[in-house]
This record gives structure tokens, sequence and C-alpha cells, in this order.
């Protein structure tokens, strides 16, 4: 391990891969102003090994914020890729399993804000929750299993509007642009890192997955936690009372 700035940082963001680290820094820009003024590390450790982080990172006593994949997959023996929202899909992401303990997609979509927080290890575990897109008057819910189907999904009227690509004309009908969507993300022609720097290149336009958002504003309150102003009187600092003219000390000579 190479990143010694771990050591005598704020706080340490666990990331999957190349395209978390190019975007995050925007997308704290973005979510999470407050977290700019803060010591951070980010980490590149791959969904299967964040959980091995844990032991360094309790001893080092700082709060730290696992983003990681849903990962989803068929539960066949096979284990090959498919869309979130697949009856029974299992998560192939090691980190998910290890931690929650728990290897469907159901139960880790079940799983509430709270309980993706563990406040003995002082560490939040984000990854995708179902995304409700809504286009020309219809809805549906998309659920993403990368970074790259989440950033579309939550940024669904900026890819209708061609204001950011995936290379591929959405259809009208939201169930065929689901489709879509998750092929085109999922072929070995679709280039993760190119998609990253266009949208750094381009207007700064979009939002940042929702997920991601959670975990940012999470970590952001844990090193600036909200100052509850004190009840009155509670330190002791009321307005003392006036002294009365006739009774105000005299100054000693040669003073005043």
């Amino acid at each position: 391990m190479t990143h010694c700035d771990l050591f005598f940082a704020d706080a340490a963001i666990l990331v999957e891969g190349a395209v978390e680290k190019l975007l995050l820094p925007m997308m704290i820009e973005k979510s999470a102003n407050k977290l700019r003024g803060s010591y951070l590390t980010l980490l590149e450790v791959g969904g299967a090994y964040a959980y091995r982080f844990d032991g360094l990172l309790s001893f080092l006593r700082i709060p730290y914020l696992v983003i990681t994949d849903l990962d989803s997959v068929r539960p066949d023996a096979a284990a090959s890729a498919c869309r979130g929202d697949t009856q029974d899909a299992l998560t192939s992401n090691v980190s998910l399993k290890k931690i929650f303990g728990k290897s469907t997609v159901a139960e880790l979509i079940a799983l509430g804000p709270d309980e993706k927080v563990s406040e003995e290890k002082n560490c939040c575990i984000a990854f995708q929750c179902d995304v409700t897109v809504t286009d020309q008057g219809n809805q549906r819910t998309m659920r993403p299993r990368t970074l790259e189907e989440a950033f579309a999904y939550d940024n669904f009227s900026l890819l209708r509007e061609r204001k950011i690509t995936i290379g591929k004309a959405i259809p009208d009908d939201l169930d065929a642009a689901y489709q879509t969507i998750y092929d085109r993300i999922r072929s070995s022609t679709f280039k993760k890192t190119d998609f990253a720097m266009s949208l750094l290149a381009g207007d700064d336009i979009w939002q940042t997955p929702a997920y991601i958002t959670e975990g940012l504003a999470w970590l952001e309150a844990k090193l600036y936690p909200p100052i509850a102003p004190p009840p009155d009187g509670a330190l002791g600092l009321e307005e003392p009372a006036p002294v009365p003219l006739g009774d105000a000390p005299a100054a000693p000579l040669g003073e005043g």
C-alpha cells in the first residue's frame, strides 16, 4: 500500500475504480461542498477488497465511506451479469456479502439508510438503489447495477435531451430505454473512462447519483456535525443587571 497520506487524513473514501475516482471531486463539490475543506484520502480498491481495509481504518479511528456496486448476477451456476431487477438476482460483490451478510439483491435494496451505517466502525456503505425515472408523463423504476447505469437513470432527462450521451439513441418507451441503457453500458465497446471524461469536459449540469449523495452527506455530517444552539441561560451568558448610579463604586484617586 502506497497511500501513506491515509495516516494523516480526516477521513477516507474507498471506491470501485477509475470512473468514481475521476468524478468524485466534482460530486463532492456538487453534493457535499464542506468536504472540500477536509483532508480526504481516496482509495481505489475494487468491490472485492473494500472490506479488507476495515481493520486498518478502525485502527486509525477515522470515518470512512465505501462507494461500491450492486453487481447483480443471475441466480444460476453461470452467475452471469444481469439487470438489477432480475427475479431472484444475487450480488457478486464480495464486500457487500461480507459486510451485510446478505447475498440477494432484494435483501440489499431493502436496507434503509441507517442499516448501511456502522457507528461502531464509523463507516457507511453506499451502493446503487432504485431510481424512479419520469419521462413524457410516464414513470418507470430502474435498478442500476453500476455507477454508469445509476448516472444514466438519475440524469435521464439530460440523456433524453442529448446533453450527455452513452453513444446510443434512447428509445421513447421507458421499458425499451431501460434495456437499451443496460445493454449499452454492459457492452465491450462502452468506454467507462471516456464517459467520465466527457462529463468532466461538458457543462456542469448533471446531478450526483442518489446513492453517492447519501453517502457523502453521511461523511459530511461526521466531519461537520451540526451544532445545536444552547438553551437560554445554559452557558450563564445572561445579560448582567444594570448597576444603579448611586451604587456605582467610586474611582480611586488619580484615576478617571
